[in-house]
């Protein structure tokens, strides 16, 4: 009897070890940095495989939401690679979407300026926001230094560097 009681206990304790190990394992929503930059990635490269226009512009739109809401928090540099990141599926959907070309566009230049004011050692947004520029200087089009119709989509406010010169 004392032995069926000592065995019983056991199997109770072994049953309790597995649950708390099982919960402890499971995989549970992640809500942290890393895994919404997984998930922002993760969805500009399905626009990237997505062979119909409408939906690559859509996952685009998605995929930059995502990575303007990593930019609003965080470490500088991540923030800026984000913005910079969503500043370029902008600039891929101007391309790809001309009713929205000058907003987008427009858009793109001021992610990628706060991509530069939120990390001044970030080359690459610094390339990319001077060649934005001047692609659009060389097409006619200016790119005014603020968004001219409203507040930007990123938190934070605007950067104003002299017209031309992108921060």
């Amino acid at each position: 009897m004392k032995s069926a009681a000592l065995i019983g206990a056991l199997f109770v304790v072994a049953a309790l070890c597995g649950l708390l190990s099982y919960e402890a394992l499971s995989r549970r929503p992640d809500n942290t940095l890393a895994s919404r930059w997984r998930q922002a990635v993760t969805v500009a490269r399905s626009a990237d495989r997505t062979k119909a226009e409408l939906p690559a512009i859509r996952k685009r739109d998605e995929a930059t939401q995502l990575f303007l809401e990593i930019a609003s928090a965080g470490l500088p540099s991540t923030r800026s690679r984000a913005a910079m990141l969503a500043g370029l599926l902008r600039v891929r959907n101007a391309l790809a979407d001309p009713t929205r070309r000058e907003t987008l566009m427009i858009d793109a230049a001021m992610s990628l300026r706060e991509s530069v004011r939120r990390d001044p050692a970030n080359d690459d947004a610094a390339y990319d926001l001077e060649l934005l520029l001047a692609k659009a200087q060389r097409s006619g089009r200016t790119i005014p230094p603020t968004r001219p119709h409203g507040p930007s989509k990123l938190k934070g406010s605007p950067s104003h560097g002299k017209p031309g010169t992108g921060y």
